[in-house]
């Protein structure tokens, strides 16, 4: 679990106060500390972070076709002679998951 960084002048107690101004510098603070943290969970690699980043580069190489031979694969494998209707979802799956498999993205980990 990711924790919060400290702030630059340590930890310090919530109080209330009658001044709105020290409200807003408590918030401002909370929210630059979470944003931080939020930040460096999505940006760092795998296994500590979300490795954005290696996700977004599989997503457009998956979708705009960068290493198409899945597609290739997919297509002469699929029963395009029948109606949309007509083929079962379970099998359009079980081919698209094989045509990934055998293609260059299958060394993709976020596959």
């Amino acid at each position: 679990s990711a924790s919060l960084p400290e702030p630059l002048g340590g930890r310090v107690p919530f109080q209330y106060s009658r001044k709105r101004r020290d409200y807003a510098e408590a918030i401002d603070s909370a929210y630059r500390r979470s944003a931080s943290a939020l930040l460096n969970l999505f940006m760092r690699p795998q296994p500590e972070g979300l490795d954005l980043p290696g996700r977004l580069k599989s997503l457009r190489s998956f979708f705009f076709l960068s290493k198409a031979d899945w597609f290739g694969h997919f297509l002469d494998t699929a029963d395009l002679e029948r109606p949309a209707e007509e083929v079962p979802l379970a099998r359009l799956d079980g081919l698209l998951d094989l045509a990934v498999r055998a293609s260059s993205m299958a060394a993709d980990p976020f596959r």
